[in-house]
């Protein structure tokens, strides 16, 4: 093994540690990789780096304008309003939620999409008083199948395009992976059905505390001079038999008040900490005189819900040394951790990736911070509304136009998707700032850098010695064999990594077995990105699993008992679609 290869694996290595444990952010993680690489030789700056300067790359940031301008015309509001409504049952929500949010993943990047959705199955479940579980996870899961269908429908299908780009060999036309979506689809969405069904559904004693004990935050009120609870007993202010919510203590200049009686006189400037639901504590924050630490008065503040991000720069720090509020602008009042409260002083929790945060902040905070990568807010935000309204068709027309013109192949996904972001701002559909804003420059620099070590993989001879090692000194597995074999090694490496380092990693051998086999590489390229876009075994593979994790109360073996077998099964019709389509024989 040369120098160059040698390091190379070396490089892959420490990328597949840290990615696992999540000791820094991905893009961080990456960038590292590209310029060990660089240092040691093995790549010149121009291999390095051409990955952001990939018509993939590119066209993925300009998607993110479209759907940053589909978001704020209100159009995908218009759509999520409309979810559930009229269902009746548990069983009808879900088969909505199925029908609707698959599809549309197609064409729209899922993360958005199931934070769009998640408040309003939340919503409905607390309407007809059952839990979120057998809701929020088949949510995840169909955004997933969905996003199997076209180019458009995830980060790793547009970078097996980007590579396919950067060796000069046809990239994957919008619907190509059309049929093998389909075919997971039809067996995928029924499955995903029946094993929330088995494994999800929830009993009497389950739905009563989801209901009524649901998930618990803790949040501080100050009692403001002059409020009209002022002088009056915890009794008399309505402060006891709260629905859903406990006056745990009083903090009196300095002094700690716990238990608390009924007839505890409270007294202006009294620090009051409330646990329980969050729709309660929203409509006691609403009381006159009850105003959060640290704001001027009680007036203009709101609640929300964010599931820190994987690539967040708060992973791995308190709270406090975060600076939370210096950053964003406002406060986190609670964390939950896997559906538990954590029963620590706020500023001292180290924040992980998918914890759950409740954040206290003044108005128009959603406005900003929605597209951040920092963390994605999945609750129901009052006061954010539409700031171009009127144009929701106008930025759906814009898109359809998009999609029609790179399917026709009348443009290039690349000049389609950045004609239709130039025009979504020149109309007014988002604003320049917003537009800057929506493009998750974490996910950007992952791909390009994802790119630039494959390039390392394959200059150094290290994709060669994998591709010598797996296609067998003797030439005796057949090319069905060694397709299953790269869709087990994608479907591995995506529930450890992203699934665009597991495509980047196993592209260039898939490529080389396929042509020391003397077979055709494209359906070992589909079989790559198909297998590392289905990510449903666990919480850590994808990032709208982990936005479901913490919400809704799931344990890690909940996704590997419902989401491994369909991830087993919707692999075995990929792969059978994949030979069907490129005349693979079933040969063993």
């Amino acid at each position: 093994m040369t120098f160059g290869a040698l390091l190379t694996l070396l490089v892959i290595l420490a990328i597949l540690i840290t990615l696992t444990f999540e000791w820094f952010p991905p893009e961080l993680i990456m960038a590292a990789g590209v310029v060990s690489l660089l240092l040691g030789g093995v790549v010149s700056p121009k291999q390095a780096f051409s990955g952001f300067s990939n018509p993939a790359i590119i066209a993925l940031a300009a998607l993110y304008v479209l759907m940053a301008a589909l978001r704020q015309t209100g159009f995908l509001s218009e759509l999520s309003d409309r979810l559930l409504k009229g269902c009746k049952t548990e069983r009808g929500a879900r088969r909505r939620l199925l029908m609707t949010i698959a599809p549309l993943s197609a064409f729209l990047n899922n993360t958005p999409l199931v934070a769009m959705a998640m408040p309003i199955a939340s919503g409905w479940a607390r309407r007809m008083r059952v839990s979120t579980r057998p809701l929020f996870m088949p949510l995840s899961f169909a955004a997933i199948l969905g996003g199997t269908c076209t180019v458009l429908g995830t980060s790793s299908h547009l970078v097996t395009h980007g590579l396919l780009l950067e060796r000069d060999l046809p990239g994957l036309s919008v619907f190509e992976l059309l049929p093998i979506g389909l075919c997971i689809l039809i067996v995928g969405l029924p499955l995903i059905s029946l094993m929330s069904e088995r494994y999800l559904a929830e009993g009497a004693d389950a739905v009563k505390k989801a209901t009524k004990g649901g998930k618990e935050y803790t949040t501080d009120l100050c009692l403001a001079e002059g409020s009209p609870l002022e002088g009056r007993t915890v009794e008399q202010a309505g402060l006891r038999h709260l629905d859903g919510l406990f006056l745990v203590r009083i903090n009196r200049n300095g002094r700690t008040i716990s238990p608390i009686g009924p007839s505890e006189i409270l007294i202006a400037g009294d620090r009051l900490t409330f646990a329980g639901l969050l729709d309660t504590i929203v409509e006691l924050s609403g009381r006159r005189g009850l105003y959060p630490p640290g704001t001027q008065d009680e007036n203009g503040w709101s609640l929300h819900e964010a599931v820190i991000s994987r690539s967040s720069p708060l992973i791995g720090r308190s709270i406090r040394d975060a600076n939370f509020r210096g950053r964003y602008g406002a406060a986190v009042i609670a964390v939950h951790r896997h559906g538990g409260r954590i029963k620590r002083k706020i500023g001292d929790i180290v924040l992980r990736h998918g914890d759950t945060v409740l954040v206290q902040s003044a108005q128009g905070f959603a406005r900003t911070f929605r597209d951040s990568s920092d963390f994605y807010l999945i609750s129901d935000v009052p006061n954010s509304g539409s700031a171009a309204p009127g144009k929701a068709w106008l930025a759906a027309g814009v898109f359809f136009c998009v999609v029609l013109s790179a399917a026709s192949g009348l443009l290039p996904l690349v000049t389609a998707a950045a004609t239709g972001a130039l025009a979504c701002v020149g109309f007014g559909c988002v604003s320049l700032g917003l537009a800057r804003r929506s493009v998750d420059t974490s996910v950007i620099v992952v791909m390009a850098c994802a790119i630039g070590i494959a390039q390392g993989a394959e200059v150094s001879g290290l994709a060669e010695q994998a591709i010598h090692i797996l296609s067998g000194s003797d030439g005796s597995m057949t090319p069905f064999v060694m397709l299953c074999l790269i869709y087990c090694l994608g479907m591995i490496l995506t529930e450890l990594l992203t699934n665009v380092a597991a495509v980047a990693f196993i592209f260039p051998v898939a490529v080389g077995v396929a042509q020391a086999m003397g077979v055709d590489a494209r359906p070992f390229i589909i079989a790559t990105t198909v297998s590392t876009a289905l990510s449903l075994a666990t919480p850590i593979g994808y990032q709208t699993n982990m936005m479901v994790y913490g919400s809704g109360d799931y344990r890690f073996i909940d996704f590997v008992k419902v989401g491994l077998p369909i991830q087993c099964i919707c692999g075995l019709v990929a792969v059978s679609a994949i030979a069907c389509l490129y005349g693979i024989q079933f040969t063993i």
